[in-house]
């Protein structure tokens, strides 16, 4: 019987963990593509600032993305 209980137990914490893995993995990844959509939205904003007048915004945004 306790054995029993015992695998019952470790079935669910692997459950568990199986859970909050997944879980993190999609966190990671809806991250990833936030970092990436942010990066993009500020190649585009430093592109448009060169072609309208300076290279300002450029060299500020350089810092941010490394």
């Amino acid at each position: 019987m306790f054995a029993h209980e015992a695998n019952r137990i470790i079935l669910d914490l692997s459950l568990w963990h199986q859970t909050e893995m997944k879980q993190e993995d999609e966190n990671l990844l809806r991250g990833h593509t936030e970092v990436k959509i942010f990066q993009r939205k500020l190649r585009q904003r430093s592109s448009t600032q060169t072609i309208f007048g300076g290279t300002f915004l450029q060299t500020e945004l350089t810092s941010l993305i490394i």
